[in-house]
Parts: structure tokens; sequence; C-alpha cells
């Protein structure tokens, strides 16, 4: 009877512990999210900080502060972009993404083949390529540019221009996203990933 005593003893010691282990397993993993939350919350407001900075204080008829990053296969990075209306009416704006060229092994792959680039811009993308935004006279609105790194990506450094146009129709039209294409703001951005 003493030995079924001390192994129900030792039962709830062990369940004791278990729990204990398991509710601070569960704090921890909490302060882990909220505290990554919490710095992506940060940089947006630092993003758009910045972009009401060069709007306001530079002029800018379009302003993305941050273009650079480095990315692993599968992560998602956004950067953002705000757009001023100067324009006599409202109008619709269309931001378009576009790869624009890849370096993979020390050799321009726009050169090497333009149809690779096409199905890595679907890749990248996600079918995202192209938003709307609907701007008052005057205002100025600031949206996300979303990228991920696919999977099956090599390594390599990838560049994205982005067009702002005015589109008439309201709806996303097909735009050919290059320094030739005539745009809002009088130049095309470009955005550097690096891929790891």
């Amino acid at each position: 009877m003493r030995k079924g005593v001390e192994i129900s003893i030792t039962m709830a010691v062990i369940l004791i512990i278990t729990i204990l282990i398991f509710g601070l397993s569960l704090i921890f993993l909490r302060n882990v999210f909220t505290g990554a939350k919490d710095i992506e919350k940060q940089l947006q407001e630092k993003t758009e900080a910045e972009i009401e900075r060069l709007i306001a204080e530079e002029g800018s008829l379009v302003a993305m502060p941050y273009s650079t990053t480095t990315l692993k296969k599968g992560q998602k990075h956004f950067f953002g972009i705000g757009v001023r209306n100067v324009l006599s009416a409202k109008q619709d704006f269309q931001i378009t993404v576009q790869l624009d060229d890849a370096l993979i092994n020390n050799q321009l792959l726009s050169v090497t083949s333009p149809a690779k680039i096409n199905q890595l811009h679907r890749a990248w993308t996600e079918n995202l390529a192209a938003q709307i935004l609907s701007i008052d006279i005057n205002q100025n609105t600031n949206t996300k540019i979303y990228l991920k790194a696919p999977h099956d990506v090599e390594k390599g450094t990838y560049y994205f221009n982005v067009c702002v146009t005015l589109s008439s129709t309201g709806l996303v039209e097909s735009i050919d996203c290059t320094p030739s294409t005539p745009v809002y703001g009088d130049r095309v951005l470009q955005i550097e990933v690096k891929q790891e």
C-alpha cells in the first residue's frame, strides 16, 4: 500500500511539473509572437512616417523610402509606397510591380532567358503585381507592395521596377513597367531583393 501512495505522489508531482512547464511555454510563445507583431507595427509606422516626410518636405509625388532587402526562400516582405495627387481632380492611380532583371551566378537573366523572367515575376508577386489607389485632390495615400521569395528560386539578386501610372478606368491594366514607360512622378522606382 505504501508503494502505491509513493507512486501516486510521484505521478502527481510529475503532472504538476508538466502542467507548469506547458503553461510557461505558452506564455513564452505568446510573448515571442506579441514581440514580433510589435516590431512589425513599429516598422510599418517608421515606413509611413518616412513616406509622409518625403511627400511633405521634399515634395515627392511618389515615395518609397526603403527599397532593398534580403530574403530567404519562402520569406515575405512588404515595401511601403506613398502617392500624392496634385492633379485637378480625384484620380485613380495604378501601382505596378514587375521583375526587371536578376543577377544569378554573375549573369543577367534578362539577357539569357526572358521567358524565365516572366515565370519568376509571377512567382515573386503571387499574382499581386498591380493595385489601384483612388486618391482625392491634394491628398496622399500609402499602401504596401508585397514580395515573397519562391521556394524554387536560385540564389541571386532580383530587381523589380515599380511604376505609378494614371488609370482612366479604375481597373488594373496591363502595363510594361520599364524606364521608358510614362509614369506619374517622372521616374520608375526600383526594388532590390537579395535571395539567400
